[in-house]
């Protein structure tokens, strides 16, 4: 604060020296924070003297000097190897009691390239990002993450650093270039259910905790987990998706020396036999684990149902895409039909399709009711005997997608009317091939070249025929 209070001296000083008025017009160019009749800091107080934060009218900071921000840039490894992917998660902390607002830059080596940047970064070319105005509440952090590629030729050894600046701080995060790159992680897997007994019809809640003890992050990590015999797929936390066969989370990302949980709930069949028992699995890598439950008969009757149980043929139940192949960053169009086939109407369905979100969002709902970036809901009133209903929407593949990844969409039906069907009675899939490059088909231009030239050649010779005729 000492150096700002000795800005007005400085000015006077300018202001008696000869040539003055040259001094007095630079000094005066532009209008200072505290003298622009603007709310630079947005305190509720506008310039000199309103504004506490102000010494004078050429004062040109309208707020404290205090730190107001906490930054960190990381992408978790110490080592890269050539083209390898980094994700980079950048946290951003308002220190101050008030609202507070910055202007936020991150700049990449040269040794990389943006692949995925964050949706509310403006990207300035393939190493920049910028945030013209970012807003903070009292207190708030803010956490984005982007993801970077290193460039296939960088040289061993390489430093590769990337710079986040906001306000007047800055931080950086350098990882070295490695032909082999981070060692494996050790990844651990448990599964539970937290239950050694369950009767029919009852749910499961399992647990999933996959540990990290390696000292570098771990990232692109698939944790897939079985479901038991007798058992439906209901919900998954953190975006895990239920294929047809096995729950899914793709690409997750767990730090050094952490832990992440991940939580599936199933339902238990009504006509689960007695003394089975129900084993679910986890897989992670090499790691395996297995939580068995014993079905018991119940010990209190079951509450009624909120309606009869539908016959095994009541619906049709259908998921499609309009191809079986896409490329990175172009879209899919996806749709749902349900046919009701029982002899009454069918009310209250909701309607779930869900998608990996690292690999696609959903670019356009249709005529769906909510829509998040991996999942789109259908909300249906009624659904008349023998009437067909039928929902779209569409998925815009992630330009970052790896080649050769399996974008896996699934869709179910749910609701009192349709509780007794099997889940596979009233659920689909589909696993869509992304590729970085569609095979070449068709003729090669110079064939077709070829082809147009005798054509016209073909052309001028019956013109000339048929002149020398007449």
């Amino acid at each position: 604060m000492a150096t700002r209070r000795l800005v007005p001296l400085l000015v006077l000083a300018l202001l008696m020296a000869p040539n003055a008025s040259l001094w007095t017009s630079a000094a005066f160019a532009r209008a200072t924070e505290c003298a622009d009749a603007m709310d630079n800091d947005r305190d509720g107080f506008v310039d000199y003297p309103a504004d506490p934060d102000c010494d004078s009218r050429i004062d040109d900071l309208e707020r404290p000097t205090r730190v107001d921000l906490s930054l960190s840039l990381t992408d978790g490894n110490q080592y890269v190897a050539r083209g390898e992917l980094m994700t980079y998660t950048m946290r951003i902390k308002n220190n101050l009691t008030e609202a507070f607002v910055s202007s936020v830059r991150v700049s990449l080596s040269n040794l990389t390239y943006l692949v995925d940047p964050p949706a509310s970064a403006e990207v300035l070319d393939s190493r920049n990002l910028r945030w013209k105005t970012m807003d903070f509440k009292a207190g708030e952090e803010k956490v984005i993450t982007f993801t970077a590629r290193v460039v296939d030729h960088t040289p061993n050894g390489a430093a590769v650093i990337a710079r986040l600046t906001a306000s007047n701080l800055s931080t950086t995060d350098m990882s070295i270039v490695s032909s082999g790159g981070n060692p494996p992680p050790a990844l651990t897997a448990t599964i539970t259910d937290g239950e050694t007994e369950v009767a029919p019809g009852g749910m499961l809640t399992y647990h999933i905790v996959v540990r990290n003890a390696s000292a570098h992050a771990a990232t692109n990590v698939q944790v897939s987990a079985s479901m038991p015999i007798y058992g439906d797929f209901l919900s998954a936390t953190d975006g895990g998706t239920w294929d047809g066969r096995n729950v899914r989370w793709r690409k997750v990302i767990i730090a050094a020396n952490d832990s992440k949980e991940f939580v599936y709930i199933i339902g238990v069949r009504d006509g689960a036999p007695v003394g089975r028992t129900l084993l679910a699995s986890v897989a992670v890598g090499d790691s395996e684990d297995t939580d068995a439950t014993t079905i018991v008969a119940r010990t209190t009757p079951p509450a009624p149902a909120p309606s009869p149980e539908p016959d095994i043929n009541s619906l049709i139940f259908r998921m499609s895409s309009d191809r079986s192949e896409v490329l990175a960053g172009g879209t899919v169009n996806m749709t749902v039909a349900l046919r009701n086939t029982s002899g009454k109407t069918l009310e209250n369905l909701i309607v779930t399709a869900q998608s990996d979100p690292s690999l696609a969002t959903v670019s356009d709902g249709m005529n769906a009711d909510e829509i998040a970036a991996g999942e789109v809901v259908w909300r249906i009133a009624g659904l008349s005997a023998g009437d067909t209903w039928q929902g779209s929407f569409v998925l815009a593949v992630k330009p970052g997608a790896a080649h050769g990844s399996s974008l896996g969409v699934s869709a179910q039906v749910s609701g009192a009317d349709v509780a007794g069907l099997d889940m596979h009675k009233r659920s689909d899939s589909v696993n869509i091939g992304v590729m970085r490059q569609l095979p070449q088909t068709g003729m090669a231009l110079d064939v077709v070249a070829l082809i147009a030239i005798a054509g016209l050649a073909a052309f001028a010779v019956r013109r000339q025929r048929k002149a020398m005729a007449q």
